[in-house]
Formats: C-alpha cells, structure tokens, sequence
C-alpha cells in the first residue's frame, strides 16, 4: 500500500483513551477488553472485530475507536474502518476537519484506498473513515467490492475494527457479518 494520506485533526477536548492518565480506571477497561479479546482468540488471531449496538446513541463509536488505540498499543498494525455509513462519528471522534472521503468513495470508485486511509494520532493506527452518506448503504456494504476491499486489508494489517451500524435501526451490520470474526456489542 502506497503512503498514507495525513490529514490536519483538530485537538480539543477528548474521549479518547490515548489523551487520558494511562492509569485512569477507563484506560485500564479498554486495556483490559483487550486483554480478553486476545486470550479469547489464541489458536487463531482475530483479524476483523466488529463493534455495533442495539440503538444509535449508546457509545459503540466510542468503544470501537478506544479499543483501537488498546490494540494499536500493543504493537498492532491497526485499522478502523468506519461503516456506520448513515451516522458516521469516527472522523469526528478522532477531530478531523469537515467530512473526509471515506469507505463510499472507495465503493464507488471516486477515491483509492491510498486518498482514503488515514493516520491518526495515535502510532499504528489508521482510519478510513465512512466518507459521503449513499443512498444505498447496505447493498454497498454487502457487495462484493467491500468483501474484496476487506480481504485486501487484511493483508496490510494485523487486526481491522469496524464500527457497525446498530443492529435494530437497518440491516447494514447484518450484511457485513460475512466479513468479521467476532462481534461485541456494546
């Protein structure tokens, strides 16, 4: 994969474990998460987590953006791909200006991969975010190109971590389910 694409975050206020006291007890939860993660998956490493919820509003963004950083603390090669397509929050969380172009780009061939994934803050972590909102979001999520995409990226890093939409809301989670390992729900 070619050099990842930089992009200028704005860095305020944060929820993000990476800018607290690492001895903070929820520093230690999602260290601890991590943890458990990795001893539950010890005969064969998990390489795509998907983090969802049963309703918009209960932290699942938050959970998949700091368990990314836990991970990407250990020395991981670490993605967070954002497919919650209609309410995207993982640029926001991690304070990157305005919407940039995302997974619906590289759907939809209007960006590559390389314009899309970005770093952040955080050493071995990088992001593609959701980009645009599509008219139609879980048939790109269940196509074909976002089954190649994912393989694709599994070859460039250790683990990916998708922020799925909530389960009740639209079936976009439910068709991805192809493409992931395990699940947690928050």
């Amino acid at each position: 994969m070619a050099q990842r694409k930089k992009s200028k975050a704005i860095y305020e206020e944060s929820i993000l474990i990476s800018e607290l006291d690492p001895k903070s007890p929820a520093v230690e939860s999602y260290k601890l998460l991590r943890t458990n993660i990795n001893f539950a998956s010890t005969d064969k490493p998990l390489e795509v987590i998907g983090i969802t919820s049963s309703g918009p509003g209960e932290g699942k963004s938050t959970v998949a953006a700091n368990l990314a950083i836990a991970m990407a603390q250990s020395n991981k090669s670490v993605l967070l791909l954002d497919t919650d397509l209609r309410r995207s929050q993982q640029h926001k969380i991690f304070r990157f200006r305005g919407r940039p172009a995302g997974i619906t780009e590289i759907l939809t061939d209007t960006r590559t991969l390389q314009e899309c994934c970005l770093e952040t803050h955080v050493e071995g972590l990088s992001l593609i975010p959701a980009g645009a909102t599509p008219p139609n979001p879980s048939e790109l999520l269940g196509s074909q190109k976002m089954a190649n995409l994912v393989a694709e990226l599994k070859n460039e890093f250790d683990l990916i971590i998708t922020d799925l939409p909530p389960v009740i809301s639209v079936t976009d989670a439910l068709v991805m389910s192809p493409q992931r390992q395990s699940h947690q729900q928050v």
